[in-house]
């Protein structure tokens, strides 16, 4: 019975492995929490493939933008300059910290 199982399992690896043949795909995670908190998710060449608004202030400052296939830097720079407009930065203040 024991021989039976290790050959059944066996084969059962062998065949798992013959399937599985798809490239295992690198993302990354960016969480920004500054008032409004964002989680920015990119693929291998920091695009963003997701985005989620964590809070209702982040619902707010996102509401009608579209991040999506953006740079991880053009995102950034967009987030920043509408943090910016919104005053949530305030760019004469010396207490921001980025």
């Amino acid at each position: 019975m024991k021989r039976f199982l290790s050959i059944f399992f066996m084969l059962g690896l062998i065949i798992l492995s013959s399937c599985s043949k798809e490239e295992i795909t690198e993302y990354h995670y960016i969480s920004l929490a500054m008032g409004p908190n964002v989680d920015l998710f990119l693929d291998q060449e920091d695009l963003v493939t997701h985005f989620a608004p964590l809070n209702e202030d982040a619902k707010i400052l996102l509401a009608g933008m579209d991040l999506l296939d953006m740079t991880r830097d053009e995102v950034l720079l967009q987030l920043v300059d509408t943090l910016i407009d919104t005053g949530y930065i305030d760019i004469l203040s010396v207490q921001n910290s980025i």
